[in-house]
C-alpha cells in the first residue's frame, strides 16, 4: 500500500491515501470548494508532469517515477510506504512499515543534469553508482 503523507498541511493530520492517477482530480476537488490543496500533492502532481515530459512516466522503464512508486507500493507483504515531500527537485522520501511498524526509509530521488546524475552534488547530495537520469531508490 502507498500513502502520500503531507507532513505541512495542519488540516490534514493523517496520511492521504491516493493513487497517482488521482493527482488531479483530488486537486481539482480543492480548487472547486476553494480550499488550499496539501502542498504535497502539488509537489506529486509537479513531479508527475516532469516525468511525463522527460519521456519517464512509463512503467516499462526503470527509471521512471511511475515505475519506482509502483516498486514502493508493492515492495513486501504487510507493508505500507508513506511517500512525503522532500527538498531536491521532484524528489520524495519514504518510510516503509512492516506490520505498522517502521522497517526502513530512504528517499525516491530525481538523478539528472542538476545533479550530475547522482554524483553526489547538491541539490540531491545523493550518489549512484552510474551517472542516472530518472528515479532512483535510496535508502
Amino acid at each position: 500500500m502507498l500513502h502520500f503523507f503531507d507532513m505541512y498541511h495542519p488540516d490534514q493530520p493523517e496520511p492521504i491515501d491516493h493513487t497517482l492517477e488521482g493527482v488531479e482530480e483530488h486537486l481539482k476537488f480543492c480548487e472547486e470548494r476553494n480550499l488550499n490543496p496539501p502542498r504535497m500533492l502539488e509537489h506529486l502532481k509537479e513531479a508527475k508532469d516532469f516525468a511525463i515530459k522527460l519521456g519517464k512516466f512509463d512503467l516499462s522503464d526503470n527509471q521512471s517515477l511511475q515505475n519506482k512508486l509502483k516498486y514502493l507500493e508493492n515492495y513486501n507483504e504487510n507493508t505500507t510506504c508513506e511517500v512525503y515531500w522532500d527538498s531536491a527537485p521532484y524528489s520524495f522520501g519514504f518510510v516503509m512499515l512492516k506490520n505498522d511498524k517502521v522497517w526502513f526509509n530512504g528517499g525516491l530521488i530525481f538523478h539528472g543534469p542538476h545533479d550530475k546524475g547522482g554524483s553526489g552534488s547538491g541539490p540531491t547530495f545523493a550518489v549512484t553508482l552510474k551517472p542516472t537520469h530518472g528515479w532512483s531508490i535510496h535508502t
